[in-house]
């Protein structure tokens, strides 16, 4: 099998991903799995791994679609067993698919799954500059997310902004749990992602989720008024929000990433 099979592989997938909708609904109820050739030159589970995903992404293969067993995968692309669990498991690490048990495999939309691994790989690596290392890219990515936010978010957006705001300033007065406070904070941050219309913000936002929560964990838990100020700020970056000023928006959650900076450095 030479490189040009591998070629006309992407071809025709590029061809189904710019086909009319009838046509592409028909390909797809006509052969939702079609087996094309597997290229040559890579390991078997690489080239399974990569026919699957472009399937996923030419919409052969749908959100929620089940994937065949792994017997009948198997059977379809003429590899072994191990080698059809090696490409589920790359899949399952890029977001891209998700077994349950008892139910089978199925394509999910998880990509800031895959981002957020390589994201912890390299943190794992300098545990102690890791907070560092987090507030650098916070501070160079949220001011500027912040207005584009200011751009665009609608009233709607804005309204569930507010709403975060306000179960914060519960947790702060003793009415709801701190654990609460954590939950609206990180929402609020994505809420700011999901307002700037642009799905790769909103991925890279999230994918930095869980590093974020601990990094507010650490301030609510470690840092004498670590809350209260981060509340501030965010209500200071809501209003500028609200009146859809992008400079202000970036002042703002610039202040808000240099007081968390520096109030991790006095620890």
């Amino acid at each position: 099998m030479d490189c040009c099979v591998y070629n006309n592989i992407i071809l025709s997938s590029y061809n189904v991903m710019n086909a009319s909708p009838k046509i592409k609904n028909q390909n797809r109820k006509k052969d939702k799995m079609a087996v094309p050739q597997l290229p040559q030159n890579k390991p078997l589970s690489d080239q399974v791994c990569e026919l699957i995903e472009m399937q996923i992404i030419s919409g052969q293969l749908n959100v929620g679609d089940k994937l065949p067993t792994e017997n009948e995968l198997s059977d379809m692309y003429k590899v072994s067993r191990t080698v059809i669990r090696e490409a589920t498991k790359i899949l399952k690490e890029k977001g891209r698919l998700e077994s349950y048990v008892g139910k089978g495999t199925f394509v999910v939309d998880k990509t800031e799954r895959g981002i957020g691994t390589s994201f912890n790989a390299i943190l794992q690596m300098n545990p102690d500059s890791s907070f560092e290392y987090l507030l650098e890219v916070r501070e160079f990515f949220e001011p500027e997310m912040a207005a584009l936010a200011a751009l665009k978010a609608s009233k709607e957006q804005i309204d569930e902004l507010q709403q975060t705001i306000d179960l914060m300033d519960r947790s702060l007065v003793g009415i709801d749990p701190i654990d609460e406070f954590l939950n609206a904070d990180h929402k609020f941050h994505n809420l700011l992602a999901e307002a700037t219309g642009n799905p790769i913000i909103v991925m890279i936002i999230k994918s930095l989720g869980e590093f974020m929560r601990n990094q507010q964990r650490f301030m609510t838990f470690n840092v004498v008024g670590g809350p209260q100020k981060s509340q501030k700020n965010h209500k200071s970056i809501l209003e500028a929000i609200k009146m859809h000023n992008p400079d202000a928006a970036k002042n703002t959650m610039q202040e808000h990433i240099q007081q968390v900076y520096h109030d991790l450095n006095k620890q």
